[in-house]
């Protein structure tokens, strides 16, 4: 049996209901009663069926009856979120769906009824273990992958791979992650703050002002200050273009940048920004920012 705690498994899988139908009718494929005793005709169950291998994997023996007491007594819990946002915590009472249906999980009526959901649809899963002192696990944020799939499912005939390489291949900040790291970061439930401090980390002015404002994309550091001087000189008349460069590209030594870029983007980068058309962008790289993106 599995030893550790947290999460054992993070699966984005099709979902379907079992033991009673979506309209409360009896489910004629289901013997209803689960593999460990529930009673899955009864609409006030709540709980989840995953399939035999992952119980093997993660939990142990189906037929032990260790694995049994555990799954009995509470100690492996699934959080279950929908594609429209809604999350609940549920324990497991059976086994299944069997590999020949194509879906990855099995839910209670009123699990599904709890989630709102009133067809098969796909949801976000992962198995947990209790804590040693039996307290429930602190919900976790999806991974970004995980919350990218969920709000757009036409990418489900998409593999993890290569999903994760076209999304590092939409915005050139991601460049600066090691794609290996990347794609670790993207599977983590706290990928999305490990990509931003990544990408952030050792920034100059410049490069958070493109991060900003990506309409820039195209122009050199000269161009941006040649664009930018302008702008700035309505605020600050003393300005060379000489000075402003030295601004946004400050030499390592220069302790007051961080001031100065702030002291520029508050003064003009909004101004600035809507004087240049935004870039297109492909359908991935406009599902990652709005949907996970800044």
């Amino acid at each position: 049996m599995a030893d550790d705690s947290g999460v054992l498994s993070d699966s984005f899988a099709s979902s379907s209901v079992f033991g009673l139908n979506y309209d409360g009718s009896i489910d004629t494929q289901d013997k209803g009663k689960g593999a460990w005793g529930a009673n899955t005709r009864d609409p006030s169950l709540k709980g989840v069926s995953l399939p035999e291998d992952v119980i093997r994997k993660n939990i142990g023996d189906p037929k032990d009856p260790a694995t049994r007491s555990a799954i009995n007594s509470g100690n492996y819990q699934v959080e279950v979120t929908t594609g429209q946002g809604r999350t609940g915590l549920y324990p497991v009472v059976d086994m299944g769906p069997a590999p020949w249906t194509g879906k990855g999980i099995d839910l209670t009526y009123g699990t599904a009824k709890d989630l709102g959901l009133k067809d098969n649809s796909y949801v976000h899963y992962q198995l947990r273990k209790k804590e040693t002192d039996g307290s429930q696990q602190t919900k976790e944020e999806a991974s970004p992958l995980a919350q990218l799939r969920l709000k757009y499912p036409q990418y489900s005939n998409i593999t993890d791979e290569k999903l994760i390489d076209t999304i590092y291949g939409t915005d050139p900040k991601f460049k600066r992650i090691d794609q290996k790291q990347f794609a670790g970061f993207m599977k983590s439930p706290t990928g999305g703050k490990a990509i931003q401090d990544a990408v952030s980390k050792g920034e100059t002015p410049i490069q958070k002002f493109r991060d900003r404002y990506p309409q820039y994309g195209t122009l050199t550091d000269d161009q941006v200050a040649i664009k930018l001087l302008p702008i700035v000189q309505k605020k600050e008349p003393q300005m060379t273009l000489e000075g402003l460069k030295d601004r946004l590209n400050p030499k390592p030594a220069d302790d007051n940048w961080a001031l100065n870029w702030a002291k520029t983007v508050t003064s003009v980068g909004i101004e600035a920004a809507k004087q240049v058309p935004a870039q297109s962008v492909d359908v991935v790289g406009s599902a990652w920012r709005g949907g996970l993106g800044d």
